[in-house]
């Protein structure tokens, strides 16, 4: 329940009903003295006249903000009566999240701001006998390089209550934060900034629903080791987040669940490789593009898995595999991962032989794989890159704006396609012996057109393909210069990245 819109009075009348008026910031009028009672119209008639129905109108109110106990940061206390006065608006989630990195100096802390809306008195009391409505809340955990662990909670909440014989309103956070260990200054320097970035993060998918991996620069982080969020600002607006990275691989792990909605990202540091890293992400993102513009993916959800790229750490070295010189002209730049997106499936014709046609992507997963394999003084290496597409989605039919699903006039498009590429090439020390790119695809696609209850069309898109290219003489073109560039070596690289491009 809203505090702006609480605030009553209960005055008792003499039967001892309770009478329920609300409050408003007018001016006291004066009240005039009843006409003194005689004794003989008492022993007469038994009548009594009870002056506290004449106090039945709106009584002045007082607003009371408390908190308690301060932190010994002004700047944050300030912060933490923002938050309170605008929560759970965004701005209130974004000015809360502040407190990760106010309170980084102590080893526990726990605080309550409140604002209560009650009848003005000389010695206002608590809120008692309260109704507690949820307004949201975030629970943070961080395990920082060295092995502290360090947690945050948010939790916001508003109600009503009663303070002698009136009622009262209230809105109220509680912050917590605690530490395993004292943390030094660097920790408390990347704490600060990231909860800054935290609070943007807050701000926006309270604001939308949709959240912004570009804020937390997650691939930044060099004290904070794995992190783990979850929040909850309405029944719709649900979200966990889990990421982590190890510091000596350069291993990758993304989890993140969002109103109906899951992505998954998984980084293997350890086979980083030649090549053109920028270009290869250029092709990824692009690949991911096509397939969610098949899918009619909404604009959110493109921008939250295009917005996960950003992990990829182009400049990752350690753990590097030593690959042969002139090998990465068959391999991507990236580090080899999994990407995975569940979306929001919904079935909007429950009750009706249609009941198994859906909208949404039920997966969309990309993936690359490489290996390595030594014999002897001969090296195999193998790189694939996989695409997997299963999706669906209603259109109109020619003659109305939008689907009939009552009428059942509409087109139904679904899209199941998988992709492969696999490249291999094998070494004989520095001999380059043979190299062959291998595409294969299966792609099992549908449109149905219903128009007024009655199948008028049905289109399959059935096809499986497979594709061997013998690329040796590319290779040993494109690598045969080990100080400087050929024409010819430049051309064939090109020609290469030509056959690498997205499937």
């Amino acid at each position: 329940m809203d505090i702006s819109a609480l605030g009553r009075t209960v005055a008792h009348t003499a039967n001892g009903q309770a009478n329920r008026t609300e409050l408003k910031a007018e001016p006291i009028r004066s009240i005039s003295a009843p006409p003194p009672l005689s004794a003989e119209k008492d022993q007469t008639s038994g009548e009594q006249y009870d002056p506290v129905t004449l106090l039945e109108r709106p009584a002045p109110v007082q607003r009371v903000t408390q908190v308690e106990p301060a932190s010994g940061n002004s700047q944050w206390d300030m912060l933490l009566q923002q938050a309170l006065e605008s929560v759970p608006e965004p701005a209130g989630w974004g000015a809360a999240s502040q407190g990760l990195g106010q309170l980084s100096g102590h080893r526990q802390f726990s605080q309550r701001a409140e604002t209560q809306l009650m009848p003005r008195t000389e010695t206002p009391d608590k809120v008692s006998d309260r109704i507690i409505s949820p307004l949201g809340r975030m629970n943070f955990t961080a395990t920082l390089k060295n092995g502290t662990e360090v947690t945050f909670e948010v939790q916001a909440e508003a109600g009503h209550g009663r303070v002698g014989g009136a009622s009262a309103a209230f809105r109220a956070i509680d912050v917590s934060y605690s530490a395993s260990e004292e943390l030094t200054e660097e920790q408390r320097e990347e704490l600060d900034a990231f909860s800054r970035k935290l609070g943007e993060f807050a701000r926006d998918f309270a604001a939308d629903g949709s959240p912004d991996l570009s804020r937390l620069d997650l691939g930044e982080l060099k004290e904070i080791q794995s992190l783990d969020l979850r929040m909850k600002v309405s029944d719709e607006r649900l979200m966990a987040l889990h990421y982590s990275r190890e510091p000596e691989s350069g291993d990758q792990a993304l989890q993140m669940k969002w109103n109906e909605r899951s992505l998954e990202l998984l980084i293997d540091g350890s086979t980083s490789t030649g090549g053109s890293p920028q270009g290869d992400l250029s092709l990824l993102r692009a690949t991911l593009m096509e397939n969610l513009e098949n899918a009619k993916a909404s604009k959110d959800d493109k921008q939250a898995i295009l917005q996960a790229l950003t992990l990829f750490d182009l400049d990752m070295e350690a753990g590097s595999k030593s690959l042969p010189t002139g090998s990465d002209a068959l391999l991507t730049g990236l580090p080899d991962y999994h990407l995975s997106f569940k979306g929001r499936i919904a079935y909007p014709m429950p009750n009706t032989e249609h009941r198994d046609k859906f909208i949404g992507i039920r997966e969309l997963t990309l993936s690359q794989v490489t290996t390595i394999t030594e014999q002897n003084a001969q090296r195999t290496i193998n790189q694939t890159q996989t695409v997997h597409l299963d999706a669906a989605y209603f259109t109109s039919l020619p003659h109305l704006e939008n689907p009939g699903y009552a009428r059942e006039n509409f087109n139904w498009h679904v899209i199941n396609e998988s992709h492969q590429l696999s490249s291999q090439q094998t070494w004989n020390g520095a001999t380059l012996e043979a190299a062959t790119l291998t595409r294969s695809s299966l792609i099992n696609n549908l449109r149905e057109t219903w128009s007024e209850g009655v199948l008028v069309d049905e289109r399959r898109d059935k096809r499986q393909s497979h594709r061997e290219d013998d690329v040796t003489a590319l290779m040993q073109t494109a690598t045969e210069m080990t100080t400087a560039d050929t024409p010819e070596g430049t051309a064939a690289k090109a020609q290469l990245q030509r056959l690498l491009s997205p499937m």
